[in-house]
């Protein structure tokens, strides 16, 4: 084994305080994604944190006291950044009564003069979240804190940490799965209603909209069941979003239309799948209206979209939550399952097609068995196609080969 000589933690006196100046030296002008100097040294400080844990603590703590309320937003931003760097590596326990008493500073500079540093700060907050999430207290920091981020939601620069650092809070205070209420729930409602309002600009950005409807479907995830009512009229609004989408396939003109209208109903379907599994059967009277849209958009959707796995994804959900009832949609659903168990051209399509059978069968039980012929047709010929095996020319099973699976209980293969 390689003798470790602690050579960082031994340099951190030296090496710390040039990374920390480092930071200062932002370039205003660079794009998001441009590789600078500054963005280095915050790369360099995060792995240095890691390497030598709570050893990082001091010198940055010095830092950031010196100049977390400079004149100067060079400094301003350093300092918060520095913060957030060191959030990974050094104990919880050590880091928790500094983030504490942090924390009310961080929230406020959320409103701060300069956008750069308000970027940072809700980068920090999403570092936090994710390291460090005991040290927020539900009863002091959570309410300013969701505000703060929600408020944050609406700028294209820092949206992406405000969604971020909004999912970190939806994950770390879900509480138990069928517990009535979480301290999420006394904002559910408003959060609801906030991520429609961003989703629904017509001027908004893609990512933007994107990332707003990966945190809708965060909060019904880890939603309480008090707020199921409110996500049953999410439910309303979600479907119709997908009803409007459909008629936009035909006003596509170029490549960027059919990418943002791929990932505004990729988006749409993620959340709706959410909803399904955190509604289960309760969303059966919604079935019929979920289904319609679904079959719609895999009837207009062109070739080679990702927008086929959402739509299956989100069948699934509906499969196990109808069960036998699901058996009404097969006769028009039928046909494209089998279009995607034979598309061996795109993996990631049959593949999901064929999670989707086992649902299915498993859902729908004896009443799938007009189906399983050609389920196993299919997937044989799957086998035949990528294993180097010769399979045989006709294969029966009988009810006894397995209690469990409806899909080989009542199968009689042909040859395929």
């Amino acid at each position: 084994m390689r003798p470790f000589y602690n050579f960082a933690r031994v340099a951190t006196g030296e090496v710390v305080p040039q990374l920390l100046a480092l930071l200062t030296r932002q370039d205003e002008d660079a794009a998001d994604d441009e590789y600078n100097l500054a963005r280095a040294a915050y790369q360099c400080l995060q792995l240095y944190a890691q390497a030598v844990g709570p050893n990082i603590v001091p010198p940055v703590l010095q830092f950031v006291e010196q100049h977390l309320r400079s004149e100067d937003w060079h400094y301003r931003e350093a300092a918060v950044a520095a913060f957030g760097a060191i959030m990974e590596g050094p104990e919880e326990k050590t880091l928790e009564p500094i983030v504490k008493q942090a924390l009310p500073i961080l929230i406020s500079m959320m409103e701060d003069s300069s956008v750069f540093v308000k970027d940072s700060t809700a980068y920090a907050l999403g570092r936090i979240t994710e390291a460090c999430s005991d040290a927020i207290d539900p009863n002091t920091h959570l309410d300013p804190l969701i505000r703060s981020l929600f408020a944050g939601i609406h700028d294209s620069k820092m949206a992406a940490s405000c969604c971020w650092a909004l999912m970190n809070l939806a994950d770390r205070f879900s509480g138990d799965f069928d517990a009535s209420s979480n301290p999420i729930t006394p904002h559910f409602n408003q959060s609801v209603q906030t991520l429609l309002e961003v989703t629904s600009q017509a001027g908004a950005e893609t990512t933007v909209r994107t990332t707003s409807y990966e945190v809708l479907s965060a909060f019904v995830q880890h939603a309480a069941t008090d707020s199921f009512p409110a996500i049953a009229e999410l439910s309303d609004v979600i479907i119709k979003r997908l009803e409007e989408t459909i008629p936009l396939q035909n006003q596509v003109v170029s490549i960027e239309d059919k990418i943002a209208l791929e990932e505004m109903q990729t988006s749409l379907s993620t959340v709706l799948q959410s909803i399904i599994q955190r509604l289960e059967k309760e969303i059966r009277p919604l079935g019929d209206r979920i289904m319609g849209v679904n079959l719609q958009i895999l009837n207009t959707v062109g070739a080679k979209s990702s927008v086929p796995e959402a739509i299956f994804a989100t069948i699934s959900g509906l499969a196990n939550a109808m069960e036998e009832e699901f058996f009404k949609y097969m006769e028009a659903f039928s046909p494209f399952l089998y279009n995607a168990l034979a598309n061996q051209e795109e993996p990631s399509v049959c593949s999901m097609a064929i999670g989707l059978v086992s649902d299915i069968t498993r859902s729908m039980g004896e009443r799938s068995q007009p189906y399983c012929d050609n389920f196993m047709n299919h997937l044989l010929n799957n086998l035949r196609v990528c294993l180097p095996l010769t399979l045989p020319r006709s294969i029966t099973f009988s009810m006894t080969d397995t209690a469990t699976n409806p899909l080989i209980e009542c199968c009689s293969v042909e040859s395929v």
